[in-house]
């Protein structure tokens, strides 16, 4: 009877692991550099016109950017400014690596007087929310 439940117990244990082993490795928000909610809002201001700034370096820029993007790093904010113009309701999407830069970003346009500047957090975000092409 002993060897019967520590075989049980075994063949359990084997099964059990082997389901795991085949559960698909999806990439989970966790594992996301960024707000995927905050990116899905980001995606609704870019199809309603928004600005898209990548405030990331040029070198980062160069690895991979969303279409459509400038690259201003966050350092130049008075670039960035020009960037935007004189509407300081001007519709803008910043995003960087992990909307760290992003956010300081807009701290510093939100002083001053910039409403409408929007946080799309990460690039990692941003891609694995984009909505599909048409």
């Amino acid at each position: 009877m002993h060897v019967s439940r520590f075989f049980l117990l075994s063949t359990w244990l084997l099964l059990f692991s082997v389901q795991l082993a085949m559960v698909p490795s999806a990439v989970s928000a966790t594992d996301i550099k960024g707000d995927v909610v905050a990116a899905e809002k980001a995606w609704q201001l870019i199809d309603a016109g928004a600005l898209i700034l990548d405030v990331r370096s040029a070198e980062e820029y160069a690895e991979g950017h969303l279409e459509h993007s400038v690259n201003i790093p966050h350092t130049e904010i008075d670039q960035i400014i020009r960037e935007i113009g004189e509407n300081h309701d001007r519709s803008v999407v910043l995003y960087c690596r992990s909307g760290r830069r992003a956010d300081g970003t807009l701290e510093a346009l939100g002083k001053l007087g910039y409403t409408a500047i929007f946080n799309g957090t990460g690039l990692e975000a941003m891609e694995a929310t984009r909505p599909p092409q048409e």
